[in-house]
């Protein structure tokens, strides 16, 4: 495919996701669609000099199921994001699925004894501005998933180790992150953390603060090393351990775990994080995400970097502890068959 038709489109095709039947009609168990797929779309398109090329791509399809009318799918772009389609159906032994500038339909064969779909077949149609590809395309379920095993892990015992502090646009900068041992003066961290974790607050002035209340709104970003997920890997997951304690206000001392796949401008949120008051002599708080979250597969088959990142938004109602993360854990999860 080659610098043509790819510098617009057909880069990756991830975190698919489709809804249910409209209401009051008749469609399948979920189990139809439901789980990952590896799928391969080939075909004629039109490169940016108007040439005709051939176009082969093998890459991940994900399904969930939602509970509104609302469908989502991954755009065919370099970008790591996800565009709100509009419009969505699963029947008996087909779907269709729209976004802006592309769609797909396709027929299902399905296990009659399990009620899982097998394999689908059908068209794609993709609309990059001048350029108009119809391209067919072929899907298998893959198999059931494994465990999942690491490609990253940071403790913070011996510092911040890979990770580099920038402000939100991704350029270095001094922020309120730091190693810290302490949650509040004399007062280590818990046990369950060991003795250093990752800390957004001012515990290593001189004397410690263990708030983040600087006399004006303070935002920064910890961002983890570029990390490429293995091709044969089927999803993958996060986890990590975290206290909390912010003003609790919507809008307001927020914090995101984000995504940034190698080669993107922008940063995608997998996850903001909600928990709240587990202060310094709370019990950690451990945050899984995946192996099935479409958001973070995403980076299937790519070469991404993570980071978390705490925004006060103001400078008012800033003295609280803030946030600590620890025993940050990137995994990637294959066929249980896989060797």
């Amino acid at each position: 495919m080659g610098s043509t038709l790819a510098n617009a489109a057909l880069v990756t095709l991830f975190g698919f996701v489709a809804n249910p039947p409209a209401p009051g009609g008749e469609g399948p168990s979920p189990a139809i669609l439901d789980g990952l797929w590896r799928a391969t779309f080939s075909g004629a398109a039109r490169d940016l000099d108007g040439d005709k090329i051939s176009v082969r791509l093998s890459t991940f399809l994900q399904f969930t199921d939602l509970d509104g009318p609302a469908v989502s799918l991954a755009p065919f772009s370099g970008e790591c994001t996800l565009v709100p389609a509009t419009s969505g159906v699963r029947l008996p032994g087909s779907f269709f699925v729209e976004g802006p500038g592309v769609s797909m339909a396709a027929a299902v064969k399905v296990d009659a004894a399990t009620g899982q779909g097998i394999s689908f077949s059908g068209v794609l149609n993709l609309d990059a501005g001048d350029r108009i590809a119809s391209l067919k395309v072929r899907a298998k379920r893959v198999g059931a998933p494994g465990p999942s095993v690491p490609v990253f892990e940071e403790d913070f015992e011996g510092g911040l180790g890979a990770y580099v502090e920038t402000d939100a646009l991704g350029n270095p900068a001094a922020t309120l992150w730091h190693a810290e041992g302490f949650c509040a003066a004399g007062t280590p961290i818990p046990a369950a953390m060991g003795s250093g974790a990752a800390a957004y607050n001012r515990g290593d002035e001189t004397p410690p603060v263990y708030t983040y209340s600087t006399g004006s709104a303070n935002e920064g970003a910890l961002v983890g090393p570029l990390l490429t997920v293995p091709k044969k890997a089927l999803g993958v997951t996060a986890e990590f351990e975290m206290l909390r304690v912010t003003e609790n206000m919507a809008g307001f001392d927020e914090s995101f775990f984000e995504i940034q796949c190698f080669g993107d401008v922008s940063w995608t949120t997998v996850a903001p994080i909600m928990t709240e008051g587990i202060g310094c002599g709370g019990t950690p708080v451990v945050v899984t995400i995946g192996p099935t979250d479409p958001v973070l597969n995403m980076v299937l088959r790519r070469t991404f970097a993570h980071r978390f990142r705490f925004d006060t938004f103001d400078a008012g109602a800033n003295g609280f502890l803030g946030w600590y993360v620890d025993d940050v854990s990137i995994g990637v999860v294959k066929s249980a068959s896989a060797p």
